[in-house]
């Protein structure tokens, strides 16, 4: 049987399955090898709707096939289930890391005889895209060629030796003449005294230049400037960052290998459940017997985590009314909102578990256990039942270059509201406070989710 890529055409559940076992391509036959390219059924209502993250109780109703598109995927691992049915956790090529997930047989549109001969065809065009690119750079560069030679020429037309000594030498051929009429009326040191003179004028002409470099800074195309006061400030649209910057080619793999499964599903805190977006190293005890565990429970009050929910509804149970906030100080109230310092010595479990939930949505992120040495800002909605964090920032409490932000997160249920832009402008007002000049880290931990 050849499988078909029309959504008209695709069998579902079990059908799928023998359609797709019965394939005469060995590559075709269950278990798929890892690494092979398949077609994927994708639900793009997943990544372009405005509130992507959902209340527990509601789910995406893959029945509706308007927002369903073929892509090709990356099988990155597989497990068989209970019923001997077999599930791919893939990578969707063009897409973000953080959209991998676990498939069903009825979402493969194609097996791989067909996904790895279009991976092979789609290769060799953007070899060919790129041989054409150099080809037509190579013309450019040729096209350009006569216009120099014709500069070179004309320069060359001439002496270039007496032309470089003229140009070069102007001021110190006038300068020669001023000493040769001092030199008629006075001693061999008078010229000597010129030259160190001459010599001394032009190494501050070429200080000062090298100076003058240094101050001029070119800015974008793209910036726009307005006058404020006596000032010129110049606006650049912002752009999107790299969240491989700064990783070479071999910690880029390893770091992908070891991180490449995500090990939580769904990560549930207060009233929010949101879908994970990248691998988190929690503790053994939290994950099932596969190193994989469906939803985590967080407590929204003490960040501590559980497995079940019964644990979960039984610890808050317990928990007092007046406890319901974070740890530590809070350093600041406005409306409906609140900020709390929490000192990472003296909180350690639950600035750990920040962390810990923090790197279900930051690709790069290498904090989890030396917490000692910072600082962490947790941003709370303020209500009746208590103090709900939406998002937070980190700083080292000493810092010998003055950055006042290492890492920032506002959670996935909770963006698209101004708290990401809210926490850099706190940590900017704090740092006025401590009369201390700073700005972010520039690194793979000061990543904005």
């Amino acid at each position: 049987m050849k499988d078909s890529a029309s959504p008209t055409n695709l069998p579902s559940g079990a059908t799928a399955a023998m359609a797709l076992q019965s394939s005469p391509s060995g590559q075709d036959l269950h278990p798929y090898a890892r690494g092979a390219v398949i077609e994927v059924y994708h639900f793009d209502n997943k990544e372009a709707q405005d509130d992507w993250w959902s209340e527990p109780d509601s789910d995406i109703d893959e029945s509706d096939l308007s927002h369903r598109t073929i892509r090709l995927c990356d099988i990155i691992d597989r497990r068989v289930q209970a019923d001997g049915i077999w599930r791919y956790y893939v990578h969707y090529r063009a897409l973000n890391r953080r959209m991998d997930e676990w498939i069903s047989l009825d979402r493969i549109a194609s097996p791989p005889s067909v996904g790895n001969a279009k991976a092979r065809a789609l290769k060799k065009e953007e070899e060919r895209q790129k041989r054409e690119q150099q080809r037509r750079q190579e013309e450019e560069k040729l096209l350009e060629a006569p216009r120099s030679r014709r500069r070179t020429s004309t320069v060359a037309g001439g002496d270039a030796s007496a032309a470089g000594e003229a140009g070069a030498d102007g001021r110190r051929t006038r300068l020669r003449r001023k000493t040769s009429v001092i030199v008629n009326d006075n001693d061999d040191a008078t010229v000597a005294a010129s030259n160190v003179e001459e010599g001394d004028s032009k190494e501050r002409g070429q200080k000062m230049n090298h100076h003058q470099k240094k101050e001029v800074v070119a800015l974008p195309t793209d910036a726009i400037t307005h006058t404020v006061g006596e000032h010129v400030v110049a606006t650049v649209q912002a752009q999107e960052l790299d969240e491989h910057e700064g990783l070479d080619e071999a910690s880029l793999r390893e770091h992908e290998e070891v991180t490449k499964v995500k090990n939580v599903s769904f990560l549930e805190l207060g009233r929010h459940q949101m879908e994970t977006w990248y691998f988190s190293p929690l503790p053994k005890e939290l994950l099932g017997p596969n190193g994989q565990i469906e939803v985590l429970y967080v407590c929204e009050f003490t960040f501590r985590l559980f497995a079940r929910k019964s644990e979960l509804r039984h610890f808050q149970s317990r928990l007092a009314v007046e406890k319901r906030h974070p740890p530590g100080n809070e350093i600041y109230r406005c409306g409906n909102l609140a900020m709390f310092e929490i000192d990472g010595l003296a909180e350690k479990i639950y600035a750990q578990n920040l962390c810990y939930i923090a790197k279900l949505f930051l690709d790069h992120k290498t904090l989890y256990f030396d917490v000692d040495p910072f600082l962490f800002y947790v941003l709370c909605e303020v209500d009746d039942r208590g103090f709900h964090p939406v998002g937070y920032y980190s700083k080292e409490k000493y810092s010998d270059v003055g950055y006042n932000l290492a890492c920032i997160l506002t959670f996935p249920a909770h963006q698209r509201k101004g708290y990401g832009r809210f926490l850099i402008a706190f940590s900017y007002e704090l740092s006025k406070k401590e009369e201390k000049v700073g700005s972010p880290e520039v690194s793979q931990n000061a990543k904005l989710a």
